[in-house]
């Protein structure tokens, strides 16, 4: 799980994966299993900055995904 804001076009953003390249770990993953068998959701649209960064911080807390254990 990936989760995370972005101002851009996310067709724009993912760059097909290749926008995650600085994140190493995520990134590994997309190059071993491939970007087509990722999921891509967006959750949420027209968010002002102060919602979107709340919520990133909610659902990064929910599903953990800045925890390995849980990745």
């Amino acid at each position: 799980v990936y989760i995370g804001v972005t101002r851009q076009n996310p067709i724009a953003r993912w760059q097909g994966g290749g926008g995650y390249k600085y994140n190493t770990h995520f990134y590994n993953a997309i190059l071993k299993y491939g970007w087509d068998n990722f999921k891509h959701e967006i959750l949420y649209i027209d968010l002002d900055k102060q919602e979107a960064s709340k919520i990133e911080i909610d659902l990064i807390s929910k599903y953990q995904s800045n925890n390995r254990d849980f990745i």
